[in-house]
């Protein structure tokens, strides 16, 4: 017969082993402001082929760069004010471009762009890879389509909801944050600078503004 106290710390145990539990952030991720581009940075060597193959054509690269925008709008090679109020006013096709580089991000976008370095753990970086992997529009065979308004354009893909006022980069980018369960909030995220927001209210161990 065990004593009253044992079995009392027995019972707590694993509560308090779980709350004094660490969990690791081995994943490091960039967010970059850029003009009118908000997007993910993730190291292709690190992103799981089982969550996300796709990402096998990038092999050759050491960073990927990865946005969502509207169709339109995001291919135009100059600023097109018809087609920036068309894409605010109207819910348009949305397009994933997939931008890649090896230069580290720090030294290749330079002051002139905001750069944010996120820590994640495994589970919340695979959950980011997942929610990256189910954005796209996918064929019958469930490969990506690139997106028919620009042919030989091969950077941009057909994706998932629609682009208007209240759906940004800057939306997308803090769904998929939120969706690895970083604590942030997409309702009424729409602008660079409420982006910005959501990272200073993080925990600096977590994010730490480069630029």
């Amino acid at each position: 017969m065990y004593p009253k106290w044992l079995h009392i710390l027995l019972a707590v145990y694993p509560c308090i082993s779980a709350l004094g539990e660490v969990i690791p952030h081995n994943h490091t991720i960039y967010v970059v402001q850029e003009g009118w581009h908000t997007g993910i940075i993730l190291e292709t060597a690190t992103i799981p082929d089982s969550i996300w193959h796709d990402k096998e054509r990038y092999n050759d690269k050491k960073y990927l760069d990865i946005g969502w925008g509207d169709e339109a709008f995001y291919q135009e090679p100059g600023i097109s004010i018809i087609l920036a109020i068309r894409a605010v006013l109207i819910p348009t096709q949305s397009v994933i471009r997939i931008h890649a580089f090896q230069t580290h991000p720090e030294l290749y976008y330079g002051s002139f762009a905001s750069l944010f370095e996120v820590k994640l753990s495994n589970d919340q970086y695979n959950s980011l890879i997942s929610f990256i992997s189910n954005s796209f529009i996918r064929d019958k065979d469930g490969e990506t389509i690139l997106s028919p308004l620009h042919a030989g354009n091969r950077n941009f893909f057909l994706a998932k909801r629609k682009y208007h006022l209240f759906r940004t980069c800057n939306t997308w980018v803090c769904m998929a944050l939120k969706e690895s369960n970083v604590p942030f909030r997409s309702v009424g995220i729409v602008t660079r600078r409420q982006l910005a927001r959501q990272f200073n209210r993080l925990d600096q161990k977590i994010v730490r503004k480069i630029h």
